[in-house]
């Protein structure tokens, strides 16, 4: 029983890859995210019973996955009928050159910026632990060098792939500077621009072939090594330290200890487990706070009058490692744990609302391709970047770095539209 409803979870995550992927749609990626982050290791899990949660736990944590996965098959089948018409007019071939320059210069003023910062905040450019870039951004909050950086460098990530059609260097140059800046701060959600920029060209292929799937299904492997890799730069204080601690050989030897034994962002899965044993009782759970602040975001929470509930990640967090005097430690359980800690059982209806939604995106998304379609693709990234981050539980931090980077990117593309008058 218990094997069947494990399988019958990862047939579904499947079954909506694959028709994701026949549709073009970007939505592949929280699905991608999903089947890596729980389906497999959930049915893993239910083989094997490594962690110790019960059976009626793994079972529920099944039905849940299970239930959400068909609302949201039936929601999507009923709602994704009509056809996205192609527009390009001239006005938005005349503007792209502008614009590609306009985003590259930001992409690389993000990237400079932080090294100038921290090189006047710490007295050096390279070497700067994780540790102190918290320390850092707790002091400042949210308007400091170092989220500015990090804002304008997820609104503009996906410049390099423009060029992947007609200047291969550029590409590959811009995929490299987006390494050595996820090698340099140690925060793994920046290297996803360059798996995205990556991923693209086998997902848009014309035609759905066998060798694209493998090739998608190898590269979802590796993306999961480069995940682990960019862990250990946590963990050792910085990517310099790291390799001062460590040969290659040994960072590897590590990186798939690490893999074999669910520990990183495939125990994420055990988070969902936990509060499904413990039936949600925690401060702040079945009170949807993670999307009641997604709803006040744009009001700081000092003009809410305590109506903006406080970050659900860290309330996660305060549960899963029994310390609620915690003001830092986050924890995300990917998007099924999420809701399950929102909303419960009843969280199950949000799948029809995520699809919905979704649906939406997904169109306007796509016909920005055909209307612009230089804006399209740091768009693109940035709104992948966002599914990813949902996938794997931080829903309000996915949709908020979308909301700044979108803003972004709206005030780029309108800076190219004014045109200076000769006198």
């Amino acid at each position: 029983m218990s094997s069947a409803l494990g399988i019958l979870q990862l047939v579904l995550i499947i079954l909506i890859i694959l028709y994701e992927y026949k549709k073009k749609s970007i939505m592949i990626f929280l699905w991608g995210t999903l089947f890596i982050l729980f389906g497999v290791p959930h049915i893993l899990e239910v083989l094997f019973r490594s962690s110790g949660y019960t059976i009626q736990t793994l079972n529920t944590a099944s039905i849940f996955v299970i239930f959400f996965n068909i609302l949201y098959i039936i929601t999507r089948l009923i709602l994704s009928k009509n056809k996205v018409i192609e527009i390009m007019n001239d006005e938005d071939k005349r503007e792209n050159k502008k614009l590609i320059q306009l985003l590259l210069v930001t992409f690389i003023g993000s990237v400079l910026m932080l090294y100038i910062s921290n090189y006047v905040f710490f007295g050096k450019i390279f070497g700067v632990s994780w540790g102190e870039y918290i320390n850092i951004n707790r002091e400042f909050g949210l308007i400091n060098p170092f989220k500015i950086s990090l804002y304008l460098f997820f609104a503009t990530a996906g410049v390099g792939l423009i060029f992947y059609k007609y200047s291969k260097k550029m590409y590959i140059l811009v995929l490299g500077i987006i390494l050595i800046y996820s090698l340099t701060t140690g925060n793994r959600i920046t290297i996803l621009p360059l798996l995205i920029s990556i991923i693209y060209p086998f997902l848009y292929n014309k035609k759905v072939k066998l060798t694209s799937v493998l090739h998608l299904v190898i590269f979802g492997m590796l993306t999961v090594y480069i995940v682990y890799f960019l862990r250990l730069i946590r963990i050792y204080g910085g990517f310099g330290k790291m390799l001062e601690t460590k040969s290659l050989v040994e960072l590897n030897s590590q990186v798939m200890s690490m893999l074999l034994s669910g520990e990183g962002e495939l125990s994420l899965k055990n988070a969902f487990y936990f509060f499904i044993e413990n039936n949600n009782n925690f401060p702040n759970f079945l009170e949807g706070h993670t999307y009641l602040r997604i709803l006040l975001m744009p009001f700081p929470t000092s003009y809410t009058f305590g109506l903006k509930p406080p970050d659900f990640t860290i309330s996660m967090g305060s549960a899963y490692i029994s310390n609620f005097n915690n003001n830092s430690y986050s924890m995300h359980p990917t998007l099924y744990g999420d809701i399950f800690g929102n909303f419960g059982i009843i969280g199950l209806v949000t799948s029809i609302i995520f699809a919905i939604i979704l649906i939406f995106f997904n169109k306007r998304v796509t016909e920005i391709k055909y209307s612009n379609r230089t804006f399209y693709f740091p768009i693109f990234v940035l709104s992948s970047t966002m599914l990813v981050i949902i996938g794997r539980g931080s829903v309000y931090n996915g949709v908020f770095y979308f909301v700044i980077g979108l803003l972004i990117l709206k005030l780029l593309n309108l800076i190219t539209k004014f045109k200076l008058k000769r006198y």
